[in-house]
């Protein structure tokens, strides 16, 4: 019977060099992929939260850890996305808000809004690129 040895010696910087470039690419895809989903999958008003929908940068946060993310820059997207709570809207410079339903226009000193359940069509978007992604591989 034969006995094989062997000694792996591991040079880590470039091991970590090799692996940036590959790293990088993986995320670039992974970000622009969710954004590009996620504008399919946004609700749909006006179109500006759409427009809205970004990448923003890759970062190495380790040795062969890398970071990056996706967003919305509209200041209501969290709200759309995440939900929100019932709340009152009141006058701030005016006596009564004004706005148009069903071609007249209305007049009011207090509107109540109801909760809005939230709709994360970025988390979703990024959860189905990840497992489209894992499953190619």
């Amino acid at each position: 019977m034969a006995t094989v040895r062997a000694h792996v010696r591991l040079d880590e910087p470039e091991l970590n060099n090799q692996t940036r470039p590959i790293l990088r690419r993986k995320m670039n895809s992974w970000k622009r992929r969710t954004a590009t989903l996620g504008r399919v999958r946004v609700p749909v008003d006006t179109g500006r939260l759409g427009r809205s929908i970004g990448e923003g940068p890759t970062r190495f946060t380790g040795p062969r850890t890398v970071t990056g993310s996706t967003h919305a820059r509209t200041e209501y997207a969290a709200a759309v996305h995440e939900g929100r709570r019932a709340r009152v809207i009141r006058p701030v410079r005016a006596k009564a808000l004004r706005f148009q339903v069903g071609g007249r226009t209305v007049f009011a000193q207090v509107v109540r809004q109801g909760p809005m359940k939230g709709r994360p069509f970025l988390r979703n978007a990024g959860m189905a690129v990840a497992a489209e992604m894992a499953a190619s591989d």
